[in-house]
């Protein structure tokens, strides 16, 4: 008997134990449905052999804080590849008040596929958690062996939720030389602690008290600024000297450069014969460039599939020729093939797409590039040749890659670090005018858009998708102003041959947009309201704003007014502008007519957190203006 009390005394103190924590959690975070109470990986670097590998044991738990995070939560996903295999794995829900553990169901191994697949065989294990509540808690873990050590990705201590406590270990022996960097955010915060046990060091980098890392539509990846570590080895001793693994840019190429160095060795006739009927007559380098890099863009179907080795080795040309497809290795390969026969320079190019903030003199590691693509010199200038992207103008870098470190493959022994150049925002133009006349019946008039640079090469690509009918639709969907009875006819696209620049033409009737009373008409020539609702959350929001591309965009209404009618108010031209952006509008009349001119340019590819408050600023002095209106009068 006294057994029983005392066992169930324990049972009673355990549970209030356990739902005093749960307490204790919700008071920590009040705001939170559920939070991280622990996250860990421990990662080994061990010799195997004559090469080093490493395991990397990852554990989480998570704990409920509301009914939503139950159901929120209850799908689990571990991802893995044929570089980081997945060795084991557990996961269970546990109650609150008791020990039982509810075991998971439904596991399942699936294929994950991205845009830019580049030397990733990436695989997901997902799973269904069950038995979950409110007070419960979530727990995960599981090992990755990672089979090439130079492919150690980097540890995110954060995650949607709030981590209140996080840690990586990294145990490593005496003969390497471990590097590492810290980003993000709350990078500062991390605290590092070193010891040493016989032959072995340990790194160890916590970090406490992480707020919820939220999603933005609007927002660059993560790797842009949620908190994480990268690790690397840098050196390795061997035979009693220190030999470089991956200690600068120089030994990342020559780690690239073994997946191309016997690639595209033998001639091929067809595509011999394919590139002499391309530039027959062509003198000019640079127009023999663009008909190759035209007919790669137009010929060979971009398909991403990556399986082990083959996502790091491009295949060969001749292949890549034969099917009419490849990943964007293929297509650096089949450039770099016909450019070279056509006597034009052309080098293989690694480089990382915009999704990646790294640069390979700061992080010389296969992280840094997820992208492959040609780049060819024509005198002193390097161009560079992206044909996963069918609409990309020759001459212009495909919007992916601006402002990235492309690693450019000369010889051998020789390579360049080269930037790529963002688009001047005046190259990217917007120039949209209405064309209106008021009437008794309404307002009709004109629509005339021309677009330039990555306006007009995303458009080309956008139309190659859609009938006519399909067309019209999105036609009326964007170029939309006034109001939604707004209706639009007799659409008209004229393209160039080199697809930098269209135009778009349509005529229109805007019913019930002027207002009328008595012998006085008020109209307000803000047809659009660009920017309504599209303040920054400051200071709350903490997460940078990506744009795809430098632009400027003008907007020009002009109003011609009825027979034996005048102006009777205009409004002020009005300006601002600071350190981050601005706008301006000026009104003018001259005659019969009236014209609004509008102008917003985009003067950076990433607004940081410290620009928030300005871009707001400018948003305060913009929208009073979409209140003004003219008023037109009888003689």
């Amino acid at each position: 008997m006294k057994y029983t009390i005392k066992k169930l005394f324990l049972i009673l103190l355990a549970g209030c134990t356990q739902a005093q924590a749960q307490t204790d959690w919700k008071k920590q975070f009040p705001d939170e449905e559920a939070v991280y109470t622990r996250l860990s990986c421990h990662v080994n670097i061990k010799r195997e052999g004559d090469k080093l590998v490493a395991t990397s044991d990852y554990a989480e738990d998570l704990v409920f804080l509301s009914d939503n995070s139950v159901k929120l939560m209850s799908k689990g996903y571990i991802y893995h590849s044929g570089f980081s295999e997945l060795r084991k794995w557990d996961a269970y829900t546990q109650q609150p008040e008791e020990k039982k553990k509810f075991k998971v169901a439904n596991a399942s191994t699936a294929s994950n596929r991205d845009d830019y697949i580049f030397f990733d065989d990436s695989k997901y294990t997902s799973f269904d958690y069950t038995g979950g509540m409110v007070g419960g808690t979530r727990h995960l873990d599981y090992q990755l062996f990672h089979k090439d050590i130079c492919l150690l990705f980097p540890y995110y201590f954060e995650r949607y939720f709030p981590v209140a406590e996080a840690e990586l270990n990294i145990t490593f022996p005496s003969d390497v030389k471990l590097k590492y960097l810290a980003k993000g955010l709350d990078s500062a915060n991390i605290r590092f602690s070193e010891s040493t046990k016989k032959d072995k060091t340990t790194y160890t980098f916590r970090i406490s008290g992480l707020k919820g890392s939220r999603s933005y539509p609007d927002a660059p990846d993560n790797s842009w600024y949620a908190t994480h570590l990268i690790f690397y080895v840098a050196e390795v001793k061997e035979n009693g000297s220190w030999k470089n693994m991956l200690n600068g840019p120089a030994d990342l190429y020559r780690y690239n450069y073994n997946f191309i160095r016997n690639l595209n060795r033998a001639p091929n006739t067809e595509l011999k014969n394919i590139t002499d009927s391309l530039t027959a007559g062509v003198s000019a380098p640079a127009e023999k460039a663009k008909k190759i890099y035209r007919w790669v863009q137009n010929h060979i179907k971009y398909v991403a599939f990556e399986d082990g080795l083959e996502g790091f080795i491009p295949r060969e040309a001749s292949l890549v020729c034969s099917r009419r497809f490849g990943d964007c290795k293929d297509m650096a390969s089949i450039l770099t093939t016909m450019l070279t026969h056509a006597g034009i320079p052309a080098y293989f190019t690694w480089i990382g797409t915009r999704d990646i903030p790294y640069d390979y003199t700061d992080v010389p590691l296969p992280i840094s590039d997820n992208h492959m693509i040609c780049t060819i010199r024509l005198g002193d200038e390097y161009i560079f040749l992206d044909a996963t992207d069918n609409a990309c103008i020759f001459g212009n870098p495909s919007s992916g890659i601006q402002g990235k470190q492309a690693m450019v493959s000369i010889s051998e022994n020789e390579y360049k670090i080269i930037r790529v150049p963002v688009l001047a925002k005046e190259k990217n133009s917007l120039r949209d005018s209405t064309f209106l006349e008021l009437t008794d019946r309404g307002i009709t008039g004109q629509l005339r858009v021309h677009l330039t640079g990555y306006y007009a090469s995303n458009l080309y690509q956008m139309l190659g998708y859609k009938n006519e009918e399909e067309r019209e639709k999105y036609f009326k969907s964007v170029f939309q102003r006034g109001s939604n009875k707004i209706r639009f006819s007799n659409w008209k696209v004229i393209t160039e041959p080199d697809q930098d620049e269209i135009w778009i033409r349509a005529d229109l009737e805007l019913n019930d947009y002027a207002k009328k009373l008595g012998d006085e008409w008020f109209l307000n020539l803000n047809l659009f309201k660009w920017y309504e609702h599209e303040e920054i959350d400051y200071p709350k929001r903490r997460i940078p704003i990506d744009f795809n591309f430098l632009n400027q965009r003008r907007y020009f209404t002009t109003l011609k007014l009825p027979a034996g009618t005048k102006l009777s108010y205009l409004p002020k031209s009005n300006s601002y502008k600071n350190d981050v952006w601005g706008y301006f509008m000026d009104y003018a009349a001259e005659g019969n007519t009236v014209s609004l001119s509008q102008g917003f340019d985009t003067d950076q590819m990433i607004l940081y957190p410290r620009q928030f408050e300005a871009w707001n600023k400018v948003l305060e002095h913009l929208f009073p203006n979409y209140k003004q209106t003219i008023s037109i009068t009888k003689n």
